[in-house]
């Protein structure tokens, strides 16, 4: 009898549960082979966009599941062949606009500014976390610094990477007095 009662418990709170709501995000990815795929990916609403590429030891192995722009197909993308994926605020962007390549006022603390160089030549520069993770994992999340960009957020695949260069770190303005 007790048993019964301990099942309908666990009924109820089943029925209890919310359901995860999610959130359509923006990204272009820019595969090694130098195409480049335009699609949403999905993730919960309370997480951030990082979170997709968060806890990847193994990534070779792991995918992105990618809705195609145009498309109702639903793409499985190996962060393996991926040189980077940007979440951008829009697909067009624009081909004119010539990005931010100087940060007057250096990046906020905790964060690492750099210059990445791919193996095709295209040249990126943000805000890195100043942690571990750049080091250790097999990629990486960058922030432009250029706050009109188009991208909002950008994972890096460290595979696809010819140089790495550290243009600064700013001390915290607290303890300098």
């Amino acid at each position: 009898m007790a048993n019964c009662e301990l099942i309908e418990e666990q009924q109820v709170q089943v029925q209890e549960e919310p359901l995860c709501s999610t959130q359509e995000h923006k990204i272009v990815i820019r595969v090694c082979s130098g195409e480049v795929i335009k699609g949403y990916v999905e993730l919960g609403e309370d997480l951030e966009p990082a979170a997709l590429f968060q806890d990847l030891k193994g990534a070779a192995l792991r995918t992105i599941a990618v809705k195609s722009l145009g498309s109702k197909a639903t793409l499985d993308i190996s962060l393996r062949n991926i040189k980077s994926v940007f979440f951008v605020r829009s697909f067009r962007g624009d081909p004119g606009r010539k990005d931010l390549r100087f940060y007057a006022n250096g990046p906020e603390v905790g964060k690492i500014w750099a210059e990445i160089r791919f193996r095709d030549n295209e040249v990126l520069e943000g805000l890195i976390e100043n942690s571990a993770q750049y080091l250790l994992e097999d990629g990486f999340i960058v922030r432009p610094t250029d706050t009109g960009s188009n991208s909002l957020l950008i994972y890096v695949n460290k595979e696809a990477i010819e140089s790495f260069r550290v243009l600064g770190v700013r001390a915290s303005r607290e303890f300098g007095g």
